[in-house]
């Protein structure tokens, strides 16, 4: 009766077997370091911080750097005067009314509003 080997099942369906056991391998050193790691604070009960040191090896966090643009510089007030802020404001001609201001709309009303 014959084994099941792996092995020739990977190299039968044509993968290079040599590549995934250098992936193994490194996989299994990872593991094995993160677990060096943590066994200190395994040793001294803290189980959270034994696995978050062996996920930290296993899966090492994401530069987070990106595509990301940076951060826009805050708006600069508006100018004023010794006597108070300064508006510019046409006047009101004669006979008309001001238009009412509309409420700020929320970015999902705005949204909804693409799609009308």
């Amino acid at each position: 009766m014959k084994m099941f080997n792996a092995a020739d099942a990977l190299s039968d369906a044509g993968v290079d077997v040599s590549v995934a056991r250098n992936a193994g391998r490194a996989a299994l050193l990872d593991s094995l370091r993160g677990l060096s790691d943590g066994a200190p604070h395994l040793a001294d009960g803290d189980g959270p911080r034994f696995l978050n040191a062996v996920a930290l090896r296993v899966a090492p966090p994401r530069s987070g750097g990106g595509d990301k643009a940076p951060a826009k510089a805050a708006p600069k007030p508006p100018a004023s005067t010794p006597n108070g802020p300064t508006e510019h404001r046409l006047p009101a001609s004669p006979g008309t009314r001001p238009e009412p201001e509309q409420p700020a709309r929320s970015p999902l009303q705005r949204l909804a509003d693409r799609f009308r």
